[in-house]
């Protein structure tokens, strides 16, 4: 409960200026960054969702062995809200003509070739295979009441931490997969992970 209430507490306050941002995409703050635990800001920014989702299960799946490194809080938070919004989107409205399979979301942290990436993916409708590369852009949507600028401002965020944006199929063809990839840590991480 109170984990729950610290979270809706930090989040209104994180949604005010969520709003400013969408107001001023053009001129995004300058991201100042700062250490922080991935995996904890994963747990806080997707613990509303996964008590809300219904019958959709998020399943978190996070390498505990990442170590803090430097990026805003803030703006990673968004990004990983954004992120399982889409899905969740995705996911009902496969189920609204499709019931089987269940609908489910996994979120994955981890370190690829030194980079720390936190990794969403869903059972939902999929990708569009036409048009994919523009699914970033401001005000490129398939949904008839999307804005646009969901995914275009986790591409900006991404920027700002100088990492990058992925989307892919799920593996198995059923569903997406967006991986938010943030620059390669230092070496002395990379050594610390490599001795693991």
């Amino acid at each position: 409960f109170e984990q729950c209430t610290d979270t809706i507490i930090r989040q209104v306050g994180d949604l005010g200026r969520i709003v400013d941002e969408f107001s001023s995409f053009a001129r995004m703050p300058k991201a100042v960054p700062e250490p922080n635990n991935l995996n904890e800001v994963v747990r806080d920014a997707t613990v509303l969702q996964r008590v809300s989702a219904g019958d959709i299960a998020i399943e978190l799946n996070l390498d505990e062995g990442l170590l803090p490194f430097a990026f805003v809080r803030r703006l990673v938070t968004q990004a990983i809200t954004n992120l399982v919004k889409n899905a969740r989107e995705s996911i009902e409205t496969r189920l609204s003509t499709q019931a089987e399979p269940i609908g489910d979301i996994q979120v994955m942290t981890g370190l690829a070739d030194g980079a720390p990436f936190i990794s969403v993916q869903d059972n939902g409708i999929g990708l569009p295979q036409e048009q994919r590369h523009r699914l970033a852009e401001p005000y490129m949507t398939t949904r008839e009441r999307g804005t646009g600028l969901g995914l275009a401002i986790v591409k900006r965020i991404m920027e700002e931490h100088g990492g990058r944006l992925d989307l892919s199929d799920a593996e198995d063809g059923q569903g997406a997969v967006v991986t938010l990839f943030f620059a390669p840590l230092p070496t002395v991480q990379h050594r610390i992970e490599k001795d693991r």
